[in-house]
């Protein structure tokens, strides 16, 4: 299998470079024609190993050029020879089992696999490093080449495991501010990272925020922060936005730091220099006891129009918000992150008594478009497009996504199309992306370039 000579190639430059050294050992002390011929041949075969490992800067030519990275960029597999070769296995290792993920699933094994030419096997829920262990190391045994990593339990040991096991990784997780970008990412096995970037979901959120409220007054915002007080960066990064949406829309300021204020493990008013009720609402309808009650009871005392959520419970939500609306005789504007699905329709379909959608603003995780982005890096790593993956310096590249925003039903309905697992046209990520970002679609492919094209604007790329 062409992938199984990619991997070994630093044994055979080791091999190489003890042979060559002891040819021109021989060549130094003359012994004629033949041996030189010996070395001629025993060097190409050097040149060719050489410039796939390296990182690019090493090699030049007559004039000084570098043409290290062009060597490799050539040294890598056509899309024939992928397509050609005994299909890659990846193990891919989850966090979670539920309607999102399955989704995640068939979108690999129904329009990845066959497209890519490459197997997977899936793990269940894993929920600790020694999980995350165990199943690698299972992969590894079943001849898995390349490993997708949903967990984000210790980076740095699943790398270290990886590169001892010589199998390709990528991860499905933001690097956290104590963890070294620059040593996890010059690591010969980490092909790359792959995320929705927290920044961007919260500067949607921001806009999602704003959108619903336009043109009216704003008397007060209950903001839902769910596990931010648990480090959810997700969580922290919007529920920061909506503080700073606030802030320049009414031109206060607060009076304590804004990720000390929706970092609270406990219900806490946002003081600021308007007065303005500014509540923040931390836990989960799922796991925190009396939530929705806590949160009947904050709105019924009518200071607020406005709640916006850090996470997808907005469907549990509405029925609240409907009964303090009908209580109070006025509208209260909700706005969410969202998944896509029959919730997030019938959300932004149905109304309410004032004629507001029931769900006013979503920002919609970018579902499928990670997924590609995880393969992406990985392909790129297995064919051999060094280039396409790793830059210049030997680093690996952030592929950071964008989101979407919308605020009307036509909007999500164009959205919501999107993901069906029985319909391969609907995936967002599609492979006529993917193929822009692919070594073995383009030869000269650079790694800058593909997590370039990987973060731009979806709201641009899809719009109608």
């Amino acid at each position: 299998m062409k992938i199984n000579t990619i991997l070994n190639e630093k044994k055979m430059k080791k091999l190489c470079a003890i042979l060559l050294a002891g040819i021109m050992l021989l060549s130094a002390i003359g012994c004629g024609n033949g041996n030189a011929g010996a070395a001629e041949g025993s060097g190409n075969g050097n040149d060719s190993i050489e410039t796939s490992e390296s990182g690019g800067n090493e090699n030049s030519n007559a004039e000084g050029a570098e043409t290290g990275n062009n060597a490799e960029a050539s040294a890598g597999m056509s899309r024939e020879e992928w397509m050609e070769q005994e299909a890659p296995l990846i193990g891919v290792c989850l966090s979670q089992v539920n309607d999102e993920y399955n989704c995640y699933k068939a979108f690999l094994e129904n329009y990845v696999a066959p497209q890519y030419n490459l197997k997977f096997v899936f793990s269940e829920k894993v929920s600790d490093i020694a999980g995350e262990i165990s199943f690698l190391e299972s992969c590894s045994a079943q001849g898995a080449v390349g490993f997708i990593d949903f967990c984000d339990n210790d980076k740095e040991q699943m790398i270290d495991r990886c590169e001892a096991l010589g199998i390709y990784l990528v991860f499905n997780a933001p690097l956290q501010e104590d963890e070294d970008k620059e040593l996890f990412m010059s690591k010969e096995y980490l092909a790359g990272i792959c995320y929705a970037d927290p920044e961007k979901i919260g500067e949607q959120f921001a806009s999602a925020f704003e959108t619903a409220i336009e043109g009216e007054e704003l008397e007060g915002v209950i903001i839902a922060t769910a596990i931010a007080s648990r480090g959810n960066v997700q969580h922290i990064d919007c529920g920061i936005s909506i503080l700073d949406g606030i802030a320049e829309m009414e031109g206060l300021t607060y009076n304590e730091d804004k990720y000390d204020i929706v970092t609270s493990s406990a219900p806490v008013n946002a003081e600021n220099s308007a007065n303005l009720p500014v509540y923040i609402y931390p836990g989960t309808v799922a796991n925190t006891d009396g939530y929705l009650a806590g949160l009947s009871a904050q709105l019924m005392t009518g200071n607020y129009n406005v709640v916006a959520c850090s996470y997808t419970s907005y469907s549990q939500m509405m029925t609240v918000i409907s009964e303090a609306e009908q209580a109070l005789g006025k509208d209260i504007k909700l706005v969410s992150v969202a998944a896509l699905g029959a919730d997030l329709e019938t959300a932004m379909t149905n109304t309410d008594d004032f004629g507001s959608l029931t769900l006013d603003a979503a920002v919609i995780k970018p579902g499928t478009w990670v997924i590609g982005g995880l393969v992406v890096p990985m392909v790129n790593a297995l064919s051999g497009h060094k280039d396409a993956y790793k830059d210049a310096n030997g680093m690996s590249q952030l592929y950071v996504s964008d989101c979407f925003m919308v605020s009307t039903t036509e909007g999500m309905k164009s959205l919501n199309s999107k993901d069906n697992v029985s319909d391969n046209e609907s995936w967002v990520m599609q492979s006529e992306y993917m193929d822009q970002m692919l070594g073995i679609c383009n030869a000269d492919m650079e790694a800058e370039a593909a997590a370039g094209y990987f973060s731009q604007d979806l709201n641009d790329l899809f719009a109608e």
